[in-house]
């Protein structure tokens, strides 16, 4: 078994080139720092806050969209499939046919503290399996 998994994952090596390798590797480190981490997450929280004249949160909403451009451009492709449901069934395949590596789909929407986002979430994630 873990000869398999080890020809599995050098597969998975071999169908990315160099400077993917090396951008992958750069998030996983800048993601383990968690001052980074959380200063990004406060920063993506701001835009759920109302707009008022107080400025830092103001401020964060803007510093917020060049952020949420690069989450997109970067950390999706490493940690999901895409944002749909056929985003997500292509890099499936995609997968599939470079390195042989299956996947399972699950609609990983944000699980919220705020009790009011539970069933919204619940109903995506429903919505997901129906779609089967």
């Amino acid at each position: 078994m873990q000869d398999e998994l080890l020809a599995t994952t050098k597969d998975i090596f071999r169908s990315e080139s160099t400077p993917v390798l090396l951008q992958k590797m750069l998030l996983f480190e800048a993601v383990s720092v968690k001052p980074l981490v959380d200063v990004c997450v406060n920063l993506l929280s701001a835009e759920l806050q109302p707009v008022n004249s107080n400025a830092s949160v103001v401020v964060s909403k803007i510093l917020a969209a060049p952020l949420r451009w690069g989450i997109r451009r970067f950390c999706f492709r490493v940690f999901t499939g895409g944002e749909t449901l056929e985003e997500a069934t292509t890099a499936i395949r995609q997968a599939q046919s470079k390195a042989h590596v299956g996947a399972i789909i699950d609609h990983s929407t944000e699980e919220f503290e705020d009790a009011a986002y539970w069933d919204i979430n619940l109903g995506h994630k429903i919505k997901l399996v129906r779609q089967q």
